[in-house]
């Protein structure tokens, strides 16, 4: 398993066609899922999350965010939403089959919607729309 790791600035990381851990760490960064496996994890900033191809067990982590995730959306039709508690929101189709996808919310009060494989919320008072499909 590689590890990728960013830097306090804005830095732009892409994974392999192997299980990658990818570490944002500060600054506005976008990280992107390449391979089956990978493990995006976002840092200080407001980062994107790019995921492309056909990607599956990818677990995306906003446990050391600073900011709440006010909402993350993620539909198997292959549209995914966020937007971060300073009311930013970021919208991208993409054409992938989703399975296995796991999410962790931050220590605030997070909100998530969609058809979700696992979540943790973290701490917080965190909200989960489930719907199956």
């Amino acid at each position: 398993m590689a590890k990728i790791i960013g830097t306090d600035a804005n830095d732009s990381l892409t994974g392999t066609a192997d299980v990658d851990q990818i570490y944002g760490l500060g600054g506005d960064d976008r990280l992107e899922a390449v391979g089956v496996g990978d493990t995006l994890i976002g840092g200080a900033g407001s980062d994107t999350f790019v995921l492309t191809e056909d990607w599956q067990d990818v677990t995306l982590d906003y446990a050391d965010s600073d900011v709440a995730i006010e909402r993350a959306y993620l539909y198997r039709d292959g549209t995914t939403y966020v937007r971060d508690g300073a009311g930013d929101i970021d919208r991208s189709d993409v054409q992938a089959d989703f399975a296995n996808i796991s999410i962790t919310g931050t220590r605030y009060d997070d909100a998530f919607s969609g058809h979700w494989e696992m979540v943790e919320g973290g701490a917080g008072a965190d909200q989960f729309d489930l719907t199956s499909g």
